[in-house]
């Protein structure tokens, strides 16, 4: 990289630089392109701004006090350590001025690590860290026993909403979302749930956020819920299409990063990479051979997971979010980069971690005092969406067993409607096993009744061939409802003897064991419940989301997140 030159003979040169500086009216200079540092707003008489790339600047050469500049890594650097006294330092990241090289309280700077800076001018007493850098202190010196391992809060500390000021010259990020559903589509899932929490978060800390997503009956094609642009384009099977026609007519060279959906059991991708040329962030949710196998008929599942090879491999250059360490490991086996893929898991949403929440409906006789995960009946649940993978069949064979064993005990099939053939089998099933009095089937219920549910069981069962992580796990643990989850489902989300009970997918019998030992042994169910309150924790959407809009500002100024480094 090329610095400036002092000569002796730059005299025009440095009267312009002092003309540009007497001249108190001189507006701010409209953002350079890549969040090249710009001039601090209180700083009417600013000085140039740096040619340098992302941020990175010295001092000019042809100034009087300013030394031969030195580069600094991402235009990052604050405080020497033995400088205590000054007052201002750095430039803050992504385009935010740190002081003249003329400013007396300004010495020369000292080179920082990646994604540290100093203080900002009106923090007078001491530096302040990048929120992509842990914080340190006595009691905590290392960051590795942070929740999942990874940079950020410390596992006591309440989430700054606002971690520092926002990029890109006083203005947040332009983010756009190419998801499948939003929030309030009536066939949404736990991957579009994710996306949609993500982009609600983001827009809550003053980015701008659009959110391309799949229409529905009576759904406007373009409105504002929960602070997110929301733009409908039509149904899923078309969507990739009229995604890219969205993105070259309105969208292209107008935002600052894409947050992209990859690939899904029932979605066409989009193969955003391939027209996109900003920054991306590609959510990821599992590996879905294991789906494909059970989902669809095995003359797909060849081509299929083809696709989903060919589709990795568009995105490899991309940031890759994984929600658990299983799957951060396994993803580079269809083509991700390793150093690109980063750990962060899905959150639950922070309602559902307060007492209040609980409060609405009395307690069901069949609940202890506790209220929370307590169920004294061997009353077991399965929860969600119903397609085959998830395989709720399991848990209706299971019980076979378990009510020789347990006469009293009962399954509940809350079910949201989706494949009525298997439905229809489902009923089918147990009207042959003899089971009429043990399965109850409960059809769309609402988000009180789910919560309901949760509170009158004894425990939740998960026997999926395969999850992303399942945010049912996550409900219900905020219940204090311990979860039987299958080997399909990531021990990122149900560790075994912590939150819940695991079983080898597949094995009916195993299942019912599980069933009948978390009943038996009350002294493990309420160990169980204990721990799952209070794992719950580490997952709520303020947390999760701040260490994701935290990556997002990293990545939307091509740089390597340190979640990303760190992972």
């Amino acid at each position: 990289m090329d610095w400036p030159q002092s000569t002796s003979t730059g005299s025009r040169s440095s009267a312009i630089v002092r003309r540009v500086r007497s001249d108190r009216s001189a507006p701010h200079p409209s953002p350079p392109p890549g969040g090249e540092r710009g001039w601090r707003a209180e700083e009417r008489s600013a000085t140039r701004p740096s040619p340098l790339s992302f941020g990175e600047a010295g001092l000019w050469a042809d100034e009087p006090s300013a030394p031969h500049p030195s580069p600094f890594p991402f235009g990052e650097w604050g405080l020497r350590a033995d400088d205590s006294s000054a007052t201002r330092s750095g430039p803050l990241p992504f385009g935010e001025a740190g002081p003249r090289a003329d400013e007396p309280s300004a010495p020369h700077p000292c080179p920082l690590p990646a994604g540290e800076r100093g203080s900002r001018a009106e923090e007078k007493s001491a530096a302040r860290r990048s929120p992509l850098r842990p914080r340190a202190d006595a009691s905590n010196p290392d960051p590795s026993h942070l929740p999942f391992g990874e940079r950020g809060l410390r596992a006591d500390e309440s989430p700054d909403p606002h971690p520092g000021p926002l990029p890109f010259r006083g203005r947040g990020l332009r983010v756009l979302f190419f998801a499948t559903r939003d929030w309030y589509h009536p066939a949404t899932t736990g991957g579009d749930i994710t996306m949609w929490e993500h982009a609600r978060y983001v827009a809550s800390v003053g980015h701008e956020v659009t959110f391309l997503t799949a229409g529905y009956a009576g759904a406007a094609r373009e409105e504002t819920r929960d602070g997110i642009h929301v733009v409908r384009l039509g149904g899923i099977h078309w969507l990739w299409l009229r995604t890219f026609l969205y993105y070259a007519a309105k969208g292209r060279g107008r935002y600052d990063l894409v947050i992209a959906e990859g690939f899904g059991g029932s979605r066409i991708p989009r193969m955003a990479p391939l027209y996109v040329r900003e920054p991306i962030i590609t959510e990821w949710h599992q590996i879905h051979r294991d789906l494909f196998a059970i989902q669809y008929p095995k003359l797909l599942n060849g081509p299929l997971n083809l696709l989903e090879r060919v589709t990795a491999r568009v995105h490899r250059n991309t940031l890759v979010r994984a929600g658990t360490e299983e799957w951060r490991r396994a993803f580079p086996s269809i083509g991700f980069k390793p150093e690109n893929v980063f750990l962060l898991p899905v959150s639950i949403r922070d309602e559902w971690l307060s007492s209040a929440h609980f409060s609405s409906t009395p307690l069901t006789p069949t609940l202890s005092p506790m209220g929370r995960g307590g169920a004294t009946s061997p009353t077991f649940l399965w929860l969600g969406k119903l397609r085959r993978y998830k395989c709720p069949d399991h848990a209706v064979r299971a019980m076979v067993e378990v009510v020789k064993r347990v006469p009293s005990a009962k399954l509940v099939l809350a079910i949201r409607r989706d494949d009525l053939k298997y439905e229809a089998q489902l009923h089918s099933l147990v009207t042959g096993l003899g089971l009429g009095e043990h399965v109850e089937f409960r059809l769309n219920v609402s988000e009180a009744e789910k919560r309901d549910l949760l509170r009158s069981v004894r425990a939740l069962v998960v026997p999926s061939a395969v999850e992303g992580f399942g945010i049912v796990v996550l409900e219900a643990n905020a219940c204090g409802v311990p979860v039987i989850a299958s080997s399909g489902v990531p021990e990122g989300a149900v560790e075994g003897g912590v939150n819940g009970l695991r079983y080898p997918f597949g094995d009916v019998k195993a299942l019912g064991d599980r069933m009948v030992q978390i009943f038996e042994d009350e002294s493990l169910h309420s160990r169980l419940s204990r721990n799952a309150l209070e794992r719950v924790a580490d997952f709520s959407w303020s947390r999760v989301g701040a260490r994701f809009e935290q990556i997002a500002v990293a990545a939307a100024a091509r740089r390597q997140p340190d979640h990303v480094a760190q992972s």
